[in-house]
């Protein structure tokens, strides 16, 4: 706490500054008012939704980047309903595509044994 007119360092119990007699200046961190620090912003799983545009399956990723999008614009927009239901979306688009990503993986794996099984029998 400091003195409102020299300026002094003042304990926290005092009334009045030793050094020049006024009372201490209050400090008041009191944030100020705005609707964006009451909700909290949905998730919009953007990062994943690009990942499994790349890596995972095109169509779907493509599906959940669009509504990541529409996540954050309409959260900046201020319609939060419509938000949460994109972030949703979005999710369920993610998931599936990362699903479909490790079942081809699985399948191109399987499939990749099977030849190289049949290409190796031949020489016995």
């Amino acid at each position: 706490m400091n003195c409102s007119r020299c300026g002094t360092v003042l304990e926290e119990n005092v009334n009045f500054c030793p050094n020049c007699g006024s009372p201490p200046q209050q400090q008041n961190f009191q944030q100020p008012y705005s609707p964006y620090n009451t909700i909290p912003a949905p998730a919009d799983y953007l990062i994943w939704s690009i990942l499994s545009l790349v890596f995972c399956c095109l169509p779907l990723g493509i599906a959940a980047l669009i509504f990541s999008i529409q996540c954050k614009t309409a959260f900046a927009a201020g319609r939060y309903e419509e938000a949460i239901k994109h972030s949703r979306t979005a999710f369920q688009c993610n998931l599936i595509a990362l699903i479909a990503g490790i079942l081809v993986l699985i399948i191109w794996f399987a499939l990749a044994m099977i030849g190289v099984v049949a290409e190796n029998s031949g020489n016995f």
